[in-house]
């Protein structure tokens, strides 16, 4: 456009530097020739640039941030705590107390004898002798009497009469019995004590010749010789783990 406008304009100002001079028919045919040339490029409109429209790049897509992880501090050294000592512990002083006077243990209760039991100096092996005794009298007690009582022995005094000698007459106490056998002389004459008493009733009626025999003392007698039999046993086991003195 501006190159146009510029020729038009020459071509105007040439038209007037001729319009001043007289005119020959060859610039009259000159004139005519440029100015239709000239009406001809103003009219004849130019071309414009229209510039193409630059393509843009299609956009990038765009990256979802992905979750970066956080870098793990590297572990500082941690410092060495120094262990606490533990408190100590510092007993008071104890209050000082009376030394605890002594009392002297009370000797074991004296053991049962009858008026006519031998008494003898202690020996270990005639003491488990007599346990065996004892022992095999409380057996024989054991099943005699459901027969002296309401059996076939019915009014039998001869095994009972037997038992009872040995009982009071036969098994002897000991004098200076060793304290650990105290216990178990003292059992031992316990249970013939206790043999003695329960069957007293019966005694009585044989030491009369005849009588009756109370229900009270069956049940009894056949009670204690059950219980006291196997007794007997245990005693002559214990008797034979002891030191011998």
């Amino acid at each position: 456009m501006k190159n146009a406008a510029l020729v038009l304009m020459c071509l105007l100002t040439s038209s007037l530097l001729c319009a001043c001079r007289s005119p020959t028919t060859h610039d009259d045919g000159t004139e005519r020739t440029a100015l239709a040339t000239l009406t001809k490029a103003v009219e004849t409109p130019t071309s414009t640039f229209t510039p193409a429209p630059i393509a843009t790049d299609k956009p990038t897509a765009t990256a979802t941030p992905t979750s970066t992880p956080r870098p793990i501090p590297s572990a500082s050294p941690t410092s060495t705590s120094t262990p606490t000592p533990m408190p100590t512990f510092t007993p008071l002083p104890t209050a000082s107390q009376p030394t605890p006077t002594l009392i002297p243990a009370a000797p074991p209760a004296q053991a049962h004898v009858f008026n006519e039991t031998p008494i003898q100096p202690f020996d270990a092996d005639v003491f488990i002798r007599y346990l065996g005794l004892m022992r095999d009298s409380f057996r024989s007690a054991a099943d005699e009497f459901p027969q002296i009582f309401s059996g076939a022995k019915s009014g039998d005094c001869g095994s009972y009469i037997g038992w009872f000698a040995l009982w009071v007459t036969e098994t002897p106490g000991f004098e200076d019995v060793p304290p650990e056998w105290y216990p178990l002389y003292s059992e031992y004459r316990s249970l013939l004590h206790q043999a003695v008493s329960v069957t007293w009733e019966i005694h009585e009626v044989c030491d009369a010749g005849g009588g009756t025999v109370s229900k009270e003392t069956d049940v009894a007698a056949q009670a204690f010789i059950e219980w006291a039999y196997p007794r007997s046993e245990e005693m002559i086991l214990e008797a034979q783990r002891l030191p011998r003195p």
